[in-house]
């Protein structure tokens, strides 16, 4: 059971109605999952505004001293942000001067807007995380998210990498990927996000449309988390010259497992350098041909 506590800039955290309902959902033999509604959307996060973020803490404070004590041997989690990950953030001088030192880290061949639009996610990242470090351990925060805003698969598995969210529980519609999944025994690996050019995300891209279209049943694993996700994992689709050296090391020891690995790009497999209507489809087939 959902039970949402009001939690804006101007509530006043009285939450007696909601306590009533949990007492109930207890008795009932319910678990309830907590929703900390700070008011939080894309248009209204400011990651500068300090007064906000403090504000923001003193609601979770009040919950774990009013709610916890009584709640939590029947408490799934504690969701701190519920909508979509397409921020509207002003290019304020503070923000530009961060941005631009953000962008060094990638080459001319990516859209500046996805580069930003990428930033962004990074300082929300950042931002519930540092909310999440306010609850005990044994309170796991979670994100509901609405990703039907990107048509990209490739950017949503970038978007919501276990880099990204790693201390999350995610709950996320207005997508197709298996987000979070870990039983299924195929994997993606999702590259780093300096190597996801414009041309490899549209490698990627036609890789997870492949993989939907034919319902193969898999998994997506950040390249930076592999060795704490290849748990059951049987085998793991790669495309080797977008590694790193540190994920060829990773791989070394998945193997050494006993996992399989297929690489997509290897001699023999090239895959087209530009999206021309023969080259995509050269490149879905071959696709295909690897998920057989």
């Amino acid at each position: 059971m959902i039970i949402k506590l009001p939690a804006g800039l101007s509530a006043d955290l009285d939450w007696q109605e909601q306590k009533a309902i949990a007492q109930e959902a207890v008795q009932k033999g319910n678990s309830i999952l907590w929703h900390l509604d700070f008011g939080l959307s894309p248009n209204s996060f400011n990651p500068y505004e300090t007064a906000h973020f403090f504000s923001y803490t003193l609601a979770i404070d009040h919950f774990l001293k009013e709610l916890w004590p009584e709640f939590q041997e029947k408490t799934i989690g504690l969701c701190l942000y519920e909508g979509s990950l397409q921020f509207s953030l002003k290019k304020t001088e503070k923000l530009t001067q961060f941005f631009e030192e953000f962008v060094q880290d990638f080459g001319k061949e990516w859209d500046e807007q996805d580069l930003f639009d990428l930033f962004c996610i990074n300082l929300f990242s950042e931002y519930m995380h540092r909310l999440a470090s306010f609850l005990p351990e044994n309170l796991l925060p979670y994100c509901f998210l609405d990703m039907s805003f990107e048509p990209r698969q490739a950017k949503v598995a970038q978007y919501l990498s276990k880099k990204r969210f790693e201390h999350f529980q995610l709950s996320v519609k207005g997508t197709p990927l298996p987000i979070r999944e870990e039983n299924h025994p195929l994997g993606v690996c999702l590259p780093i996000d300096e190597k996801l050019t414009p041309s490899a995300t549209l490698q990627l891209e036609l890789l997870l449309q492949s993989l939907l279209e034919k319902k193969v049943a898999f998994r997506i694993v950040s390249e930076e988390t592999l060795n704490e996700q290849w748990l059951e994992l049987e085998e793991l689709i790669v495309f080797p010259t977008l590694l790193t050296p540190q994920g060829k090391r990773m791989l070394k020891g998945f193997e050494a497992a006993g996992g399989a690995i297929k690489e997509i790009g290897a001699e023999g497999f090239e895959p087209p350098t530009h999206c021309s209507q023969s080259s995509c489809a050269s490149q879905t087939a071959l696709c295909s041909d690897l998920i057989h």
